[in-house]
């Protein structure tokens, strides 16, 4: 598998990705969305089915303009304000591994949707260690540009359980933080 570096690519996938999940009998709910800089007010996508809203966009206040798509994904029903349990962000053009998220092709030509493996949580990052040690999913080695690179596999566009598999994905993320909460510090940085 190579991750995707090419923009129009990049965007035909993010398109790909956003057609999926509102296909599967998504419905715009209000909210607001907390965040580490404040909320955004917005409307979601809740997927009453398997009890998991997503957002796609683009980062609020501007904090990487034109550098990455902010697709962010929470559990349950929304009410009025909600919070992330994880993000999935590709950039926009070319390799950047500073975003967690990315996509991939496959030799078979099926477009993946990949994670790097590091979260957010608690004002922090979650190491990427920690996350290896401690996340239940797929890790699969990729051609990453000038580089191979180790990430886990969110899903498969083509496959009819894709919405099933990025809702595995966002409770896994979500359980990740907690082990990761209750950890102390030198916990935390041992993995």
């Amino acid at each position: 598998m190579r991750i995707l570096s090419d923009e129009r690519e990049i965007g035909r996938a993010q398109q790909e990705f956003e057609r999926i999940v509102n296909l599967a009998d998504a419905i715009l709910v209000q909210t607001s969305i907390g965040q580490s800089s404040g909320h955004l007010d917005t409307a979601v996508h809740w997927i009453a089915g398997i009890d998991i809203w997503a957002y796609f966009g683009f980062p609020p206040h501007e904090k990487s303009p034109g550098e990455r798509y902010w697709n962010v994904f929470g559990l349950g029903k929304p009410g009025a304000l909600v919070s992330i349990a994880c993000e999935i962000n590709p950039p926009m053009r070319g390799i950047d591994r500073r975003p967690a998220g990315a996509f991939g092709e496959s030799s078979t030509g099926h477009l993946w949707v990949i994670h790097r493996g590091v979260f957010n949580a608690f004002r922090g990052r979650i190491p990427r260690d920690f996350t290896r040690h401690n996340f239940n999913g797929t890790w699969i080695f990729v051609n990453d540009g000038d580089e191979v690179s180790e990430v886990l596999q969110v899903g498969d566009l083509s496959d009819t359980n894709f919405v099933r598999d990025l809702r595995a994905f966002v409770i896994e993320a979500s359980r990740l933080k907690e082990v990761f909460k209750g950890k102390t510090p030198s916990e935390r940085s041992s993995a």
